[in-house]
């Protein structure tokens, strides 16, 4: 993906600074999640930098977007995750349909922190979105790619079908995410 097709309506200087945002606050976030699956699993887990660059900064010419991390929970093999941070006071999850496209290729899952829980989507979850929510252009969103909007119906409904988990942070991850101070 090009830099002009990114940056979306930005200039350059605001791209630059919004990517060292979310850098960071994905940084914390994947750390929060890591000391979550840490103290639910009782194993080590591991994870490691897969995405383009977790640096925060910005990349000329084109890019992938593949899943940020690699997730290694003891002795399993290694798992794609992509973390996005979003704050509750949404009541709804936005995807664009090229990144979901991509996170399926890896067999990637998608893990969204908000202030008080985790969601965790599985591939089938992902699958589920490209599949039955529809995909369109959300100008406040990112104005050059179609998007899935997921609200509260599609979320119940990928719970009850076993795609999508929710976790509540245990306390030394929800101090970690504190911290952070991510949500503002």
């Amino acid at each position: 993906m090009s830099l002009h097709h990114r940056k979306d309506n930005r200039t350059v200087s605001q791209f630059k600074k919004d990517i060292a945002a979310h850098t960071k606050k994905e940084k914390v976030a994947a750390e929060a999640i890591r000391l979550d699956m840490e103290i639910r699993t009782g194993v080590t887990v591991e994870c490691s930098d897969f995405g383009v660059d977790n640096s925060g900064e910005l990349i000329e010419g084109k890019v992938h977007a593949n899943p940020d991390y690699l997730f290694k929970v003891g002795a399993e093999d290694a798992k794609c995750v992509e973390i996005k941070v979003h704050s509750e006071r949404w009541d709804f999850l936005t995807f664009k349909t090229s990144n979901l496209l991509n996170y399926r290729k890896h067999n990637g899952s998608i893990a969204v922190a908000r202030e008080s829980y985790y969601y965790m989507f599985s591939p089938k979850a992902i699958d589920y979105i490209l599949g039955t929510v529809e995909a369109k252009i959300y100008h406040g969103f990112s104005p050059n790619d179609p998007a899935h909007r997921v609200h509260q119906d599609t979320i119940d409904e990928l719970v009850s079908l076993g795609f999508l988990e929710q976790f509540d942070w245990k306390p030394v991850a929800k101090d970690h995410l504190d911290k952070g101070k991510i949500f503002r």
